[in-house]
């Protein structure tokens, strides 16, 4: 499996539509890239844009920055870098949803019940959209990146300052904004509407303008084209192409992908992932699959172009920013923003409640445990460890990790108070929070298994001796030990591979 650290990466440094000029009311961490200037685009005074154009001249064309003495980046570094902004991206918007999903009460009525369901499947699709980013990495000879900002830190790095918050008209006005094409391109006027009205609350809301993150993935279509000229799935239109050869110049595609045979044993597949017909796990092989696989992303979720056969995540946000003012009371639990375990000195952020702080530690290193499966099981080449792979997708993060343990944890956590004293009313959530980055060698993610598994174990002794855990707790808990329990040869037996002896 090959492997790669991260390289630049650039940030989203927004401009006003069609000018070219950078905002100078927005403060900015000093960027790794810009955008590249266009002052040649067409104006959208002058002629009509196609709704792509339109969104490159609004959102601007994401470029790695150059100093002085450094080598222009190639079509590659350029590909690379975006795809592990997307990757950042896609892993963000899945935590959001997730959390947004267990802030509500399904029991309080139907039309609550459906947004929970509706959330949840975004959740789903947007790990699926993860997992593809993962394969298109691959096709490119370069490593799965999981790794991701902690929130709230580094806010410009995402379309919005990311926070894991309870449903809302504020957080769905961001949702439907991200997820959003142009205005042009909505045909129905009330959806329009609607739409410009969520985007001028999002902005207000955070301060700045919300990023639509079709760029991104325009961008990488762009790169993962084989020539200039327009090329199926996804016809980028004549004055979007004019715009990438403005910023890029001709030509400035891949010329390359990894070693076919390599790519085939490594890319995920649906069936390592449940096979769901709704999720789109796709293969970055040969170049019109990549292609293919990034025109699906952007109809499903994050771009300017759409598809008859897909619900697109946009119009899903969209109709629950109509109906939320239809929720009724005790919809949406009084849960904390941004919760943590760590060292805080905002007490509405601050997990204190012992127990919970116990549970909120276990939902951690299960999120953890996670994301290591992931990477683990995608760096297994099938044709010599197919079996362990399928054990260490399907099985354990899939089966357990996801399904199993994550979500009853994430979901109970919503319904334990914040910190203690009586007239707390604060409730606490999932914090999700990410730890240190994941390990880059197959020994080191192995070993740092075998820690997660032993640090687990630590917090669930602590739990099983705290007054209070419901039956129904207690078997959760067991059902983790075992599961931990049965791993472990597995991962020694990787450990001693990889390793050798200690």
């Amino acid at each position: 499996m090959p492997t790669s650290s991260r390289i630049r990466r650039f940030e989203w440094v927004p401009r006003e539509p069609g000018l070219g000029e950078n905002r100078p009311d927005l403060k900015m961490r000093p960027a790794m890239a810009e955008l590249a200037e266009a002052d040649t685009w067409p104006s959208p005074l002058q002629q009509a844009l196609s709704p792509l154009a339109q969104m490159l001249g609004e959102e601007g064309i994401p470029k790695l920055s150059v100093k002085e003495g450094e080598p222009v980046p190639s079509p590659l570094d350029e590909a690379v870098a975006t795809l592990q902004v997307a990757s950042e991206v896609e892993h963000a918007f899945l935590l959001q949803y997730l959390y947004a999903a267990f802030s509500l009460n399904p029991s309080a009525g139907p039309i609550v019940s459906d947004a929970f369901a509706n959330l949840l499947e975004v959740a789903k699709q947007e790990m699926a959209h993860l997992v593809t980013v993962q394969n298109l990495l691959i096709a490119l000879g370069q490593s799965v990146d999981l790794n991701r900002e902690d929130f709230p830190e580094h806010p410009d790095l995402y379309p919005f300052p990311a926070a894991l918050e309870p449903l809302s008209l504020d957080s769905l006005a961001k949702y439907v904004t991200a997820e959003s094409p142009t205005l042009d391109q909505i045909p129905d006027a009330d959806d329009r509407q609607l739409a410009e009205a969520a985007a001028s609350r999002a902005n207000e809301v955070v301060r700045r303008k919300v990023h639509r993150v079709g760029a991104l993935y325009a961008k990488l279509y762009w790169l993962f084209q084989e020539t200039d000229a327009p090329q199926q799935p996804w016809l980028l239109p004549e004055d979007a192409i004019k715009a990438f050869v403005q910023v890029y110049g001709q030509g400035f595609h891949l010329a390359e992908f990894a070693d076919h045979t390599m790519i085939g044993n490594f890319v995920a597949i649906k069936a390592e992932w449940g096979g769901d017909p709704s999720l789109h796990v796709d293969p970055g092989l040969p170049r019109s699959s990549a292609l293919a696989a990034i025109a699906t992303i952007t109809a499903q979720g994050e771009g300017p172009n759409s598809s008859p056969n897909l619900e697109s995540h946009f119009q899903i946000f969209l109709n629950l920013y109509r109906g939320f003012g239809q929720f009724p009371l005790g919809a949406v639990k009084n849960v904390a923003v941004n919760p943590t375990t760590r060292e805080e000195s905002d007490p509405s952020r601050a997990i204190t409640h012992p127990a919970t702080r116990l549970w909120a530690q276990l939902c951690n290193l299960r999120y953890q445990t996670l994301l290591l499966d992931i990477e683990l099981g995608i760096s297994l080449d099938r044709s010599k460890e197919a079996q362990q792979r399928q054990t260490v997708l399907r099985s354990w993060a899939v089966g357990a990790e996801m399904s199993q343990f994550i979500a009853p944890i994430a979901s109970n956590l919503t319904g334990k108070p914040l910190a203690a004293g009586p007239s707390i009313t604060l409730l606490a959530g999932a914090p999700f929070e990410f730890g240190d980055e994941i390990p880059s060698s197959a020994c080191e993610r192995w070993k740092k298994q075998n820690l997660l598994i032993q640090d687990s174990a630590s917090v669930i002794q602590s739990l099983k001796s705290v007054s209070g855990v419901s039956p129904d707790e207690q078997q959760l808990l067991g059902a983790i030990e075992s599961f931990d329990q049965d791993r472990r040869p597995l991962i020694a037996q990787m450990i001693q591979s990889l390793c050798g002896p200690s």
